[in-house]
């Protein structure tokens, strides 16, 4: 319990930092610039990271898992790290491309978003992807935080000067610029622990690697396809509607509130997932029984603090709702909504890895398909109600999927009623 706080504190540290930082650059944007420069912000930043996750076809969560067995396993058993790398790059390319070649009414929904941008911005995003999974994998969180410090740093000085020169590109242009950053940092960070050798050694692409990667990288692609997606289709439909680009800007906060209530509980699933990997490896009758107590403590730590953080921000939802502007304060009610929506998916975030870890990541996929397509038709058939109708329709999509992986992690036998 004592290593899983530790390591949950200071992976939240990283967390609180990035998220942070990009609240308080909503907060700075929304004052500094005109309703449709900042919802432009919003929907880049919300597209890129929906394409940078395409790109990734699913091969973060595949890193962290190889790299918590590269400790574990040589030879021919070691996992196919350089090929991984190799190909995260290449999806990230063609991503890129992509964005340039389809038409631009694609991607920009009546907001002045340059393709380039778009595609440049997808490309730094998936060069991150490999190494933030290898320094979840690793467990090296205390080095992580600082590159997470330095790229917060740079995209809230850069807000305050985008927001100057009223500027919402230049807004964009730094988000990416931070990533690079962050990147570079990780990559170095998991380059020195692993050493050059084992991916310069694994950097051949055959068939036997690529056959091994996308056991893994296959449903977890869909499923990133699928948990990135939804929240942008929401959006569109948002957008579509009544006072669109209003009711987009109230759900783009919204969602960074939501975002933060999961961000402990986030990292509590994130800190567990290596552990539990590694727990899988060891062929003993206790690895049952301490994946069940993992599982168990890591549901109970992430509710409490995702009720606890859901609690406090409500209290104070009128004086955060002011800090983005006095046409936003009558909507104080609306963090409140988000927040509660968000409550289902601390538990089960944690579910999902334990699942994910026990190689069950297509009954995973089957859990988001569910949950996709009922965040999708809840939102739909209540257009009219606008970002509080999206809140509502997460919640409840996230209550029934909530249920799906209780009953699948307990299929499997995850889960011990009773157990302690």
């Amino acid at each position: 319990m004592k290593t899983l706080l530790t390591n949950a504190g200071w992976s939240a540290a990283a967390h609180l930092l990035e998220r942070g930082s990009l609240v308080l650059v909503s907060i700075i944007l929304s004052r500094m610039l005109a309703t449709e420069g900042f919802a432009a912000y919003g929907y880049f930043q919300m597209t890129v990271s929906m394409l940078a996750a395409y790109a990734a076809m699913g091969l973060g969560v595949t890193a962290s898992k190889f790299f918590a067995e590269s400790d574990q396993q040589s030879g021919d058993a070691m996992p196919p790290l350089g090929t991984l790398w190799a190909l995260s790059v290449l999806s990230g390319l063609l991503m890129a491309l992509v964005v340039l070649l389809v038409p631009s009414s694609w991607f920009e929904s009546g907001l002045n978003i340059p393709s380039w941008l778009l595609a440049v911005g997808v490309f730094v995003l998936s060069l991150g992807v490999i190494p933030g999974g290898g320094i979840l994998g690793l467990e090296k969180y205390v080095a992580a935080t600082w590159a997470s410090a330095a790229s917060s740093v740079i995209i809230v000085v850069g807000a305050l000067v985008a927001g100057r020169l009223n500027s919402p590109q230049s807004a964009m242009s730094v988000l990416i610029f931070a990533s690079l950053v962050q990147t570079a940092i990780n990559s170095w960070l998991v380059t020195k622990v692993i050493g050059l050798r084992p991916l310069l050694t694994g950097l051949w692409i055959g068939g036997f690697q690529i056959r091994r990667i996308f056991r893994i990288a296959a449903p977890m692609a869909t499923i990133s396809l699928m948990t990135s997606s939804a929240t942008w289709f929401v959006g569109r439909i948002l957008l579509s509607g009544p006072s669109g680009h209003w009711q987009f800007s109230l759900y783009v906060i919204g969602l960074q509130w939501l975002a933060i209530v999961l961000y402990l509980p986030g990292m509590i699933t994130r800190v567990i997932f290596p552990q539990l990997v590694r727990v899988r490896l060891i062929e003993s009758l206790n690895a049952s029984l301490q994946t069940s107590v993992i599982l168990h403590q890591g549901m109970m730590l992430a509710s409490i603090t995702a009720f606890v953080i859901c609690c406090i921000a409500v209290v104070g939802s009128p004086w955060l709702m002011c800090l983005y502007g006095s046409h936003y304060t009558s909507y104080h009610w609306l963090i409140m909504w988000f927040m509660f929506a968000a409550l289902p998916q601390a538990p089960t975030g944690v579910l999902g890895n334990g699942i994910i870890a026990d190689n069950g990541q297509w009954a995973w996929l089957f859990i988001i398909i569910v949950w996709f397509v009922l965040f999708i038709v809840f939102t739909w058939s209540q257009k009219n109600s606008g970002a509080i109708g999206a809140a509502l329709s997460y919640g409840l999509a996230s209550l029934i999927q909530a249920v799906f992986a209780y009953l699948v992690a307990h299929r499997r036998g995850l889960i011990r009623v009773g157990n302690r």
